[in-house]
């Protein structure tokens, strides 16, 4: 997927963090964090936190392009909602945006599922890189 020319559900059913740069087509719910490492190092931190998890399933990794589709399964009702990430390299040395996209497969809404997963991955991504 990419996020430059991402569209949106236009359904209560999906969450994006990005930037208006990074994603041109769709207009973010959330400005994306940056961090001070480089893209693979971001990336790994990624990949390490997702296989971790359950009810998620890394479904494709491209390390050349630091890019994840992940899938996660709802806990109570079992939906599969997916999930985009990029690790987007910034001019500045050592730092890294991260881009994600979180939607639901099905139904009109999603009663903020996809916020609060995104939220969540992204303060636990954020408190794995501070303790490096």
């Amino acid at each position: 997927m990419k996020f430059s020319t991402l569209k949106r559900t236009g359904k209560p059913n999906d969450f994006l963090v990005a930037d208006a740069i990074s994603c041109e087509a769709a207009t973010p719910n959330q400005t994306a964090p940056v961090y001070n490492v480089q893209p693979s190092v971001l990336y790994e931190v990624l990949v390490s936190y997702l296989e971790s998890q359950p009810r998620v399933e890394v479904r494709e990794k491209d390390a050349d392009a630091f890019q994840i589709h992940a899938t996660e399964t709802t806990k109570t009702l079992k939906f599969v909602d997916d999930v985009y990430l990029s690790c987007a390299p910034l001019e500045t040395k050592n730092a890294t945006r991260l881009l994600a996209y979180s939607r639901s497969r099905t139904g009109y809404s999603d009663l903020g599922t996809n916020r609060r997963r995104l939220e969540t991955w992204l303060s636990a991504i954020s408190d794995k890189l501070k303790k490096m």
